[in-house]
């Protein structure tokens, strides 16, 4: 295989360029000074004109049935990849969204569950003592003696209250 230098690929890139008509103004005034002046360059370019004439009389052929049915599914293989990328990335879009404006509620809910448990613990320890504050008054009247009450206790006095274990 017959390996060209770098300077002659650079130099056939700018002359293909140039018959393409694809060259910056400025680099095809380059293009056209060295060709006045450089016999082997204008010779690369004949080769060149040549070699994208002789495509042009190439055949050209009708793609067939089975090579047009191919590439199409091959589109359509591309598309739909696409878009099952484009769904998940939408999916997975929606669904932080939603975790980001559901997570301040959460934290919100649990928050005011937390404060309104505190809060109430006084309340909680009343309503435990609820029985002993309504009749404390009479229990005021009563001599501050533990063993009179222990023995009301012992007499039944107390069913249904909490003993001391004597029974």
């Amino acid at each position: 295989m017959n390996e060209r230098e770098p300077e002659e690929i650079d130099v056939d890139e700018d002359l293909v360029a140039y018959l393409d008509g694809e060259l910056e103004p400025d680099r095809m005034a380059v293009v056209e000074d060295r060709l006045s002046r450089d016999p082997g360059y204008r010779a690369r370019l004949k080769e060149l004109e040549l070699a994208w004439s002789a495509l042009d009389d190439l055949p050209t052929g009708e793609p067939t049935a089975v090579f047009v049915k191919s590439t199409l599914e091959l589109v359509v293989a591309d598309i739909q990849k696409e878009q099952s990328k484009l769904q998940r990335k939408s999916s997975a879009y929606w669904a932080t969204a939603l975790a980001l404006a559901v997570i301040p509620f959460i934290f919100l809910f649990v928050s005011f569950s937390v404060t309104q448990y505190f809060r109430k613990a006084e309340q909680r320890l009343f309503l435990r003592d609820l029985e002993v504050i309504e009749r404390f008054e009479m229990y005021g009247k009563v001599d501050r003696d533990i063993e009179f009450l222990e023995m009301l206790d012992q007499n039944g006095l107390f069913v249904g209250e909490v003993s001391n274990g004597n029974k």
